[in-house]
């Protein structure tokens, strides 16, 4: 199973190194939710965790755009030299946090590119099937994948399923004209439904989730929308990325999951 979690304290470090430890999850993902975080001491903290568990950072630009452009760009070319350096077993995934105008995940990897064009290092990127411009999202997607430093692709989240099944439909077919349908890692988001977390989503929305009223009317109509969205998701072979957990509850779904398997 794959999680994202907000790692913020070193106790909450520790609890990761646990669940790591203990429960062996396929990936587990790590949010870069605030200009505050340190990303580079996380990076050089998660190189002593011995585990077969792919470990993926979150590199939001918005929370790294100290300044201007070019200190924006020197910070990211900065932040992965750390990461090649201290922890290259770490995946990146770019996540543009609303600074779009400013600096886009495209403009970031073209400009990695032209600055380093032997490198090896790829990245995952965000596609948002929900936009309601999907026409500009497939046309960011297609740039991003012309760079060739694009390993995986992220869906946000959101909840309308005809949105849904057209962005798969045209994510799928982006990739096989671009002879990258077997080389692209594809993950779905889905809200861990809790009270708390319809509550928090309804009354301070984050930029680019896109949710139905219906979605928020109750926790058993949020995870019947889920598990139609699962459904979609799976048949397009695309991996779960369960988004708003904690390590706790993270720990309660394998165990769950663990014991219907068998």
């Amino acid at each position: 199973m794959i999680f994202d979690f907000k790692i913020k304290t070193a106790s909450q470090l520790a609890e990761l190194k646990n669940f790591l430890l203990v429960y062996l999850p396929k990936q587990v993902n790590l949010a870069n939710t605030s200009k505050n975080d340190d990303l580079f001491t996380l990076a050089s903290n998660l190189s002593s965790i011995d585990t077969p568990t792919t470990i993926c950072l979150h590199y939001s630009i918005a929370n790294n755009y100290h300044g201007n452009l070019t200190k924006a760009i020197d910070r990211f070319l900065g932040f992965v030299d750390w990461v090649e350096r201290v922890n290259p077993k770490l995946d990146i995934l770019l996540v543009s946090g609303g600074q779009k105008k400013k600096l886009t995940t495209a403009d970031l990897l073209e400009f990695y590119k032209s600055t380093f064009p032997t490198i090896q290092r790829r990245f995952g990127v965000v596609f948002n099937p929900f936009h309601p411009d999907l026409e500009s999202e497939q046309q960011a997607l297609r740039r991003k994948l012309n760079t060739g430093l694009v390993d995986s692709i992220y869906f946000q989240l959101g909840d309308d399923l005809a949105k849904l099944q057209q962005g798969l439909e045209l994510v799928k077919t982006e990739l096989e004209a671009s002879g990258l349908n077997q080389i692209i890692r594809l993950f779905g988001s889905v809200l861990y439904v809790t009270r708390w977390n319809l509550l928090k989503l309804q009354f301070r929305p984050l930029t680019g989730v896109f949710y139905s009223r219906s979605f928020f009317s109750s926790e058993l109509v949020a995870r019947q929308i889920n598990q139609q969205i699962i459904s979609l998701y799976q048949n397009f072979g695309f991996a779960i990325l369960w988004e708003f957990i904690t390590i706790p509850q993270a720990a309660q779904l394998m165990i769950e999951s663990h014991k219907s398997t068998n």
